[in-house]
């Protein structure tokens, strides 16, 4: 398999997960999918943080595997 083409599809996989992450970030009430599953509905504005920073980072990992 390509390299090019293995590195298309972990930018697919980043951008998915910071999607994911995104929504956690403005409300959305999937706790128990995420950290750890101690929560029910929205998450705690810590943990909200959190998922907006994990976001970025995953999108910059995205930006990696498609540049290197």
């Amino acid at each position: 398999m390509p390299v090019r083409l293995v590195g298309r599809a972990a930018a697919v996989g980043f951008v998915a997960l910071a999607a994911f992450q995104v929504a956690l970030a403005l409300g959305a009430p999937w706790a128990h999918l995420a950290w750890g599953g101690r929560h029910e509905g929205v998450l705690p504005g810590n943990l909200r943080i959190g998922s907006a920073a994990a976001a970025a980072f995953m999108l910059g990992a995205a930006l990696l595997v498609t540049v290197a």
